[in-house]
């Protein structure tokens, strides 16, 4: 047991900047009573001498746990807490949520597995929806390729392809089938005849007019040639 060299210290004493109040256990007295090892309330420990710090209590022993004040000088290297009540001037200054990290409940990690679950169905989800527009816009970028090159091919030749109504005919002579422009007349093209056609064209007839008909002609092989 060692007599507090602090007994009855004054409010002055108290309310000095020169202190820090700092509630202590005393764990170890050295064998003169000179030092003490000690630590705060949050459990930070140090050997500190014994005039170093004021009580109010009559007498202190090992196991002890009362507020102290420690010289300033004294207490700056400890790495002891001060106590929120004291010398030191603590105001409130409002009220503020922070997060803090819980541990969770039964109830809330079933939700959360849900949760998790629901994430990963929906994931799948949107992965088949944008598989199917990749698709869609493959196949729009390709159809875009194959017009700019029909007509990079049109503008290279400068000649195209259009429907022509025709009026068709059959060379006997050439054994060939005509096509001719339905308006001025002009062959357009003309091709062999497949043997179906050279067959056909052995048992037709050749058309014959009135040679007095002026809007009409006769067609026959020697007059297609």
């Amino acid at each position: 047991m060692y007599p507090g060299k602090g007994l009855f210290m004054s409010q002055e004493q108290q309310d000095a900047t020169d202190y820090v109040r700092v509630t202590l256990t005393i764990h170890e007295f050295s064998e003169d009573g000179e030092c003490c090892i000690v630590s705060d309330k949050h459990g930070h420990g140090t050997e500190l001498s014994t005039d170093a710090f004021l009580h109010d209590a009559e007498d202190i022993d090992v196991g002890d746990t009362i507020a102290c004040d420690i010289l300033r000088e004294a207490w700056e290297d400890t790495g002891l807490i001060p106590d929120a009540a004291g010398p030191h001037d603590v105001r409130a200054c409002g009220r503020e949520n922070i997060e803090v990290l819980v541990d969770l409940t039964d109830e809330q990690l079933l939700d959360l597995g849900s949760e998790m679950a629901d994430a990963l169905r929906e994931r799948d989800k949107l992965e088949t929806e944008l598989l199917a527009v990749k698709k869609d816009y493959k196949a729009r970028i390709d159809l875009s390729v194959s017009k700019a090159a029909e007509a990079a091919a049109e503008y290279r030749s400068g000649k195209r392809f259009e429907t022509v109504s025709c009026d068709r005919f059959e060379d006997r002579t050439t054994m060939e089938v005509v096509w001719c422009d339905s308006v001025t007349g002009k062959e357009i093209s003309r091709r062999p005849m497949t043997a179906e056609e050279r067959q056909g064209s052995f048992l037709e007839k050749p058309v014959s007019v009135s040679p007095g008909d002026d809007d009409v002609i006769d067609v026959t092989s020697e007059e297609q040639q």
